[in-house]
């Protein structure tokens, strides 16, 4: 291995790697925060929306509805704090759940459906169809039963 095994371990962040005096490993350290600082409420936007539509689908617009959906806002932050909080020793972990669960299909399965549905004609593109369609599936279950087996292993730490 290029590098021991104590760092490696030890090292959830890549730049955790990184020499900390370095003035250049500072900035990019910074810029790192300062991205997930600002990509949050765009990461959030999409489900607040949904919730939103929702929950707040009968409501006339009023003062009421206004404090409701900040209160829903609200709500959805705290309960992604808490999950951080909660997840914090295994979040790689739950993210690799979660993206094989949720990511798998929108990159593999879904596309591959949508294709047979709409455009697929021929016997060839209908059966590339369904070979993606299968990848796509043996790829969701492989990666997430390998995750949740594996989940308190050095494999995974």
């Amino acid at each position: 291995m290029a590098y021991p095994d104590e760092m490696i371990k030890d090292a959830k962040l890549i730049t955790k790697l990184l020499p900390s005096e370095n003035v250049i490993v500072q900035i990019v350290e910074l810029l790192f925060i300062l991205n997930l600082f600002i990509s949050y409420p765009l990461v959030i936007y999409p489900s607040n929306i949904i919730i939103e539509n929702y929950a707040f689908s009968n409501f006339n617009k009023s003062t009421l509805l206004t404090w409701l959906k900040n209160s829903s806002r609200t709500l959805v932050v705290a309960f992604t704090l808490f999950m951080g909080l909660y997840f914090e020793d295994t979040l790689d972990r739950l993210t690799s759940v979660v993206g094989s669960v949720c990511l798998t299909p929108i990159a593999f399965i879904l596309p591959g459906i949508f294709h047979l549905n709409l455009i697929a004609e021929t016997k060839w593109m209908k059966f590339l169809d369904f070979c993606v369609i299968a990848f796509g599936t043996t790829l969701m279950v492989v990666i997430t039963g390998y995750t949740l087996i594996n989940w308190n292993s050095e494999l995974m730490a």
